[in-house]
């Protein structure tokens, strides 16, 4: 078991490789984790998502190797009668992940970093084809050291996906640093975060991070003009700053609360060739979101 939370650590570390890719905090590493959101008005559209997440990792011969998966079950509900009926398609998506991370220790507590996560996102209306599909990457470099038995990273990389919406470039680069037993940051891209531990039991966090989301209709899209458009897709991207609050409830599992504010979002219906067929009006909206993870409370010492 320990051997296990070691990799695991390493791996999946993801203050050092990428936000999202699995995370790790003092009280120990993400294996699994359940996550329900709900954002009440982006103008008028309604967006509900429930996420479910599992992370593995093991060993190999010049390295460690880690393994994930994930769903996401996104809602959108379009208050407005006819945006209704014309993207009723776009009501229930689907979004099925997988992740396979690499990490290769280098000299000086460096490290090379690389993350290949393709994914399914579609309504799942008609037949899957290579419209459904969109992929994540992610390579990067980083480097630990400890002073005081206390942990600081650097993480300088690229990145390509959907954490924007539409596939895209886009740099990683962040610093993290213990300040004392309780007190930790992250700043950067794509996470920037500051966590307050209470106690062993209860900790406090405030965050900003983007969020997006990219999925294909793969059924017909027909407007009230009488066009049709196949492989349609819906874009969705926002900035999320959030206060988190984390309660370990019993030993191996992490309870969380977070309550935020989105002031900038979009909703796009984009056609086959990417142009735009309907740029739904936004606002700023608040949001909640309610987690459940499964964590192995084993902490890793700087030599191992």
């Amino acid at each position: 078991m320990r051997k296990i939370v070691i990799v695991l650590s390493l791996i999946f570390g993801g203050k050092s490789i990428y936000g999202q890719i699995g995370r790790i905090g003092r009280d120990g590493v993400e294996l699994a984790r359940f996550d329900y959101t709900i954002i009440p008005s982006i103008g008028d559209i309604e967006l509900k998502r429930t996420s479910i997440a599992f992370n593995f990792g093991a060993k190999v011969k010049k390295g460690l190797l880690g393994f994930g998966s994930g769903y996401d079950n996104s809602t959108l509900y379009f208050k407005s009668a006819d945006a209704h009926n014309l993207h009723n398609n776009f009501t229930n998506l689907h979004t099925v992940r997988m992740k396979i991370v690499y990490r290769k220790p280098l000299k000086n507590n460096w490290a090379f970093n690389t993350v290949f996560a393709p994914m399914l996102s579609s309504n799942f209306a008609g037949s899957i084809t290579t419209e459904d599909f969109a992929f994540n990457s992610f390579t990067s470099f980083s480097k630990r050291w400890f002073k005081n038995e206390l942990k600081s990273s650097l993480n300088i990389g690229l990145g390509f996906g959907t954490l924007f919406g539409s596939p895209r470039l886009f740099p990683l680069a962040s610093y993290y640093s213990e300040i004392n037993e309780k007190l930790s940051f992250s700043i950067g891209l794509p996470r920037t975060e500051v966590t307050y531990k209470l106690n062993d039991f209860n900790s406090i966090n405030l965050n900003v991070k983007p969020e997006g989301l990219y999925a294909n209709n793969s059924s017909d899209l027909v407007l009230e003009d009488g066009k049709i458009y196949e492989n349609s897709k819906v874009v969705y991207n926002a900035l999320k700053l959030s206060l988190g609050y984390n309660m370990k409830f019993e030993k191996n599992w992490i309870a969380s609360f977070n309550l935020g504010y989105i002031p900038v979002s979009s909703v796009t219906i984009l056609d086959n060739n990417d142009n735009d067929i309907n740029d739904f009006n936004t606002d700023d909206s608040v949001f909640v979101n309610v987690g459940v993870s499964f964590n192995i409370n084993k902490k890793v010492k700087k030599d191992e």
